[in-house]
């Protein structure tokens, strides 16, 4: 992603929906990495809900996300 694009143009649900599909992970494969469901990647994309605490280091890692997409990430799902 570009280095303004996500930041000005996504919530933080399309950020992780985003940076999945760039990491070349589809939802399942994903939620196998996180040992979490598929349902569980749908509501986190869909802001339904928020993951926990545990689970983040996992996700950003998986997702190959960068430390200001992590600061900008953590600034808005923990409102």
């Amino acid at each position: 992603m570009q280095k303004e694009e996500w930041r000005i143009q996504y919530g933080w649900g399309e950020l992780l929906q985003k940076a999945r599909a760039k990491a070349g992970l589809s939802q399942n494969k994903l939620a196998s990495e996180l040992e979490v469901t598929k349902a569980c990647i749908s509501n986190w994309e869909h802001e339904r809900k928020t993951p926990s605490t545990r689970q983040l280091h996992p996700l950003f890692t998986a997702l190959r996300m960068t430390s200001e997409e992590r600061e900008w990430f953590l600034a808005r799902v923990r409102k």
